[in-house]
């Protein structure tokens, strides 16, 4: 696990996220980003496997997205499950 925070902290000070924010994906993860961060939160304490956790986000985050009229790539739902995904386990 140390691992990958060791890349979580290089790409944080890399600017990459920066460089993310800025492209259609990263503005598409901002706009479901607290609904992402929601999800991953409440998934975190339950007993279920990583895959079932991602997706169990997935599907919420998809079908949330849906009801608000808003057209979600999976990657860009991916991303914000990953970024939330960090930032439940920093804190």
């Amino acid at each position: 696990m140390e691992f990958f925070q060791k890349i979580y902290q290089w790409i944080k000070g890399s600017g990459l996220f920066q460089r993310v924010a800025a492209t259609l994906a990263g503005k598409a993860v901002e706009s479901i980003r607290d609904l992402a961060l929601a999800v991953v939160s409440e998934l975190a304490a339950g007993n279920l496997t990583g895959e079932e956790k991602r997706s169990i986000a997935f599907s919420r985050i998809k079908e949330a997205a849906i009801r608000e009229g808003k057209e979600i790539s999976t990657s860009a739902i991916n991303l914000a499950i990953e970024m939330a995904v960090a930032l439940v386990k920093e804190a």
